[in-house]
């Protein structure tokens, strides 16, 4: 089988986080491949430095073994636009392309 999926580059938009006010207002947010985050599999992109973010967690499995690869998460703080304003919930949207990220967990302050 041959995938013919281009490889990711920096400045490819994954997601967008919206972020709903009780105001009604919202808000979007970005993440961005190389600044938010890159390939969870290490021998697709080696990379791990990221300006908006830090591998937080790098493992493996038998699969990524398979490939002589590791594994890896990025933990990303996001600021929220309106900080003085309640917010109501907050939307994942990913985008139009083939990669998806990930989202493990999110803890609000």
């Amino acid at each position: 089988m041959v995938d013919n999926t281009p490889l990711p580059h920096d400045g490819l938009p994954l997601a967008r986080l919206i972020w709903h006010y009780t105001d009604g207002a919202e808000r979007q947010t970005d993440l961005i491949y190389g600044l938010h985050m890159r390939d969870w599999w290490t021998f697709i992109d080696p990379q791990d430095e990221v300006s908006a973010g830090r591998v937080a967690w790098t493992g493996s499995n038998p699969f990524a073994q398979d490939f002589g690869s590791q594994i890896r998460l990025y933990h990303v703080p996001l600021d929220n636009p309106r900080p003085e304003a309640k917010v109501q919930s907050l939307q994942w949207i990913g985008a139009l392309s083939p990669y998806a990220p990930l989202l493990v967990a999110m803890t609000v302050e």
